[in-house]
């Protein structure tokens, strides 16, 4: 049963969490390059890259930053539908970036044909794209907007924040042409947090060669070299690395595209509980994710009353992000939670409301 229905840290599976009690490996030893040969060729299906994923001790902001100094001279497109994509935009800011801002409304998703027009007015030298963000529940058309910005502007970049997408639907970065994508392990990879996981193209390589004032940590051109076992700045989560393996391993045995899946059949099935109920789904139906769901708290339901009712059945989900926090409720439907965890998830809540949720009803005097 998976108590956690938050988007990360997630619940992760008791074998995993076993992987880590493993002893430690010297970083410059043949056991450790033998196991980060094996992570390296079990990773491919996240990205669908044949460039190197790189395995970090980061977080999002970490590498959002990373994206921005590396990547970036003087100008940014960001494209803003969301509290995690205005956060990317705050970042690129604070790195004294000059930042175009391509919005579209809370709940709906970046527009392709709106992308074009900004694109033509834009010096930028790349886009910064969230895929999915967990606080309204909405997945961008990636694939789509790449095919613009590719069309549009082919020698921009595409830079990806996949926090709360990746290992939960298909990614395909060399197709797409991204030229920066990252993720985080506590997500849809169901692992403890602390590692991240980053990849760059040739396109981004070449870029960062241009681009001065890197940083340190923050410049992608020295992870090659700090993240070469030998390397004398290379210390290596070495435990989350034995969970991610066999993380990997485990998805393997599912299989990607039943992990995918998986994924969609628990994002239709807490829609259709959420029709039932007369509630709404902030996203609309084309742009929903299929990782997490925030549902709109038009019903006036107590979100810690909820969660105190929850716990007491082993059981959580998040309250709203940002400016959302008292106006929805997040349910996240990721990593290894399967179907009969998300109804009996679903008949707590049926007995919950039963007898919790009133609608108010405002009786105004006669004039």
């Amino acid at each position: 049963m998976s108590p956690l229905f938050i988007p990360g840290p997630v619940d992760v599976p008791p074998e995993v969490l076993a992987a880590q009690a493993r002893p430690i490996l010297d970083p410059c030893s043949e056991g450790f390059n033998a196991l980060l040969e094996q992570v390296s060729q079990k990773t491919r299906p996240l990205f669908n890259t044949s460039e190197r994923i790189y395995l970090l001790n980061a977080t999002a902001d970490n590498l959002q930053e990373t994206a921005v100094r590396s990547l970036v001279k003087e100008r940014v497109l960001a494209c803003v539908n969301g509290p995690y994509a205005a956060r990317w935009a705050e970042i690129a800011e604070t790195n004294h970036k000059i930042v175009d801002l391509l919005e579209a409304p809370c709940g709906q998703a970046g527009s392709p044909d709106q992308l074009e027009a900004a694109l033509q007015d834009s010096e930028a030298d790349a886009v910064l794209l969230v895929h999915n963000d967990p606080a309204t529940g909405v997945e961008n058309p990636l694939a789509e907007l790449a095919e613009v910005i590719h069309h549009t502007r082919p020698e921009m970049l595409i830079l990806v924040d996949a926090v709360s997408s990746a290992g939960g639907v298909p990614l395909e970065m060399d197709t797409w042409g991204i030229d920066f994508l990252f993720t985080l392990s506590a997500g849809c990879l169901a692992l403890p947090p602390g590692l991240a996981l980053a990849s760059f193209s040739a396109r981004a390589r070449k870029k960062a060669s241009q681009v001065e004032n890197r940083g340190w940590h923050s410049d992608i051109l020295r992870w090659e070299s700090m993240c070469t076992p030998g390397a004398e700045s290379f210390i290596p989560p070495v435990s989350l690395i034995y969970a991610l393996n066999a993380q990997l391993e485990r998805i393997t045995l599912e299989g990607w595209e039943n992990r995918f899946a998986r994924h969609v059949f628990l994002a239709n099935r807490l829609a259709a509980w959420t029709q039932e109920k007369g509630l709404k789904i902030l996203a609309s139906p084309a742009v929903r994710s299929n990782t997490i769901t925030v549902i709109e708290n038009n019903r006036g339901i107590d979100i810690d009353a909820l969660n105190t009712f929850l716990l007491k059945r082993g059981m959580r989900i998040a309250g709203g992000y940002g400016l959302l926090r008292s106006r929805t409720l997040r349910i996240a439907h990721m990593g290894e939670i399967k179907m009969e965890d998300l109804e009996a998830l679903l008949a707590a809540l049926d007995e919950f409301l039963a007898v919790h949720l009133t609608q108010t009803i405002i009786y105004r005097r006669p004039k």
